[in-house]
């Protein structure tokens, strides 16, 4: 990233609420306050899924180490050939991915193949957005573990092999379907009293439109 990147220190090292200058560091305390966060979200149940959910996920994640958590970068990230939504387009193209939820009625109602196709057309969508500077992957497994919550399933790619999963979600900005497979090998249909009782975490707006090339 360039030296000018207000979300970092003068050694590189993210900004954070911690004061820590250590990369390593901070690495450590990041995965600690965040993997408890993690645990207490798996427990709400959502109804609503749209930009202000995302946004209250990242929130509610990362409060405890970053003062923009919550908050859509405002500069252009890449890693390594991927380039990621360019900062300006992130609102448009955000709510363009949930317009397609949306109309998908949250995804409910499909059977477990269907339902993973369309689960990760929209991982891989959320992953090319990337409308975080830090925490985007934490983010978005927690909204597709609510989003099959929600349809009735148990999805958590917090428990896919890493390398596995990163190969497939670059893979993903062109074709969804060996995500939609990872998916499958790792959904279970959630028993009926397991069902989530619809407490509303963020209630928010989403829109509609249509993905080139999908249903």
């Amino acid at each position: 990233m360039s030296a000018r990147d207000p979300y970092l220190q003068p050694n590189g090292v993210l900004r954070n609420k911690l004061g820590i200058h250590d990369g390593h560091k901070l690495m450590d305390y990041e995965k600690n306050f965040t993997a408890t966060r993690y645990v207490d979200l798996k427990k709400q149940a959502f109804r609503e899924f749209d930009l202000s959910t995302l946004k209250k996920i990242h929130y509610e994640l990362f409060q405890d180490v970053y003062d923009w958590a919550g908050k859509f970068r405002t500069v252009d990230i890449a890693k390594k050939d991927t380039v990621f939504c360019h900062c300006p387009y992130l609102e448009e193209q955000g709510m363009d991915i949930f317009k397609r939820l949306k109309k998908d009625n949250n995804l409910q109602g499909l059977d477990a193949e269907r339902f993973c196709k369309k689960a990760a057309d929209l991982y891989c969508d959320l992953n090319m957005l990337h409308p975080f500077r830090e925490g985007n992957g934490r983010t978005q497994h927690m909204l597709i573990y609510q989003v099959a919550k929600n349809a009735g399933y148990e999805l958590d790619m917090e428990n896919v092999d890493r390398e596995k999963l990163m190969a497939r979600a670059v893979l993903g900005a062109v074709d969804s379907r060996f995500m939609a497979e990872l998916m499958r090998e790792t959904i279970k249909e959630m028993p009926k009293e397991k069902y989530p009782k619809r407490k509303v975490l963020v209630k928010g707006r989403a829109d509609e439109d249509k993905s080139k090339g999908r249903e």
